[in-house]
């Protein structure tokens, strides 16, 4: 599995990274603005972005929204401090929403619902 985290924060990258290279055979890839997020979803064959909304330049809603265009199938969940429902009104770019601060059982449970859905489309 192919991940992209994209965050500002280096502690936030770091410990999603941790996470997912303790399951093994994932491979991740890491930005700091949305336009290397945009870049390198371009060139890599990504399964899953975590985007941060607030960043750089180029913020996390802009990215998603033109990621979306590249690549429509793919997997984005936003990361942030705002609750949920703010997202829920993005026009549904965010397959799935990640608050900070979070728990790796959040983790646990949003790669749960992302294999699930990889599962059924597939499955299509």
């Amino acid at each position: 599995m192919k991940i992209l985290i994209c965050d500002d924060a280096g502690f936030i990258r770091e410990l999603l990274k941790t996470y997912f290279e303790s399951l093994g055979k994932v491979e991740i890839f890491e930005a700091t603005q949305g336009e290397q997020a945009l870049e390198l979803v371009k060139i890599l064959d990504l399964d899953l972005v975590f985007l941060d909304i607030v960043l750089p330049k180029m913020g996390g809603v802009e990215a998603a929204k033109l990621i979306k265009n590249e690549k429509p199938d793919i997997f984005i969940c936003s990361l942030s401090s705002l609750e949920k429902n703010v997202f829920d009104q993005q026009d549904n770019i965010f397959d799935a929403h990640l608050e900070k601060p979070f728990r790796v059982e959040d983790i646990a449970s949003l790669l749960g619902s992302f294999l699930n859905q990889k599962k059924h489309v597939k499955g299509a």
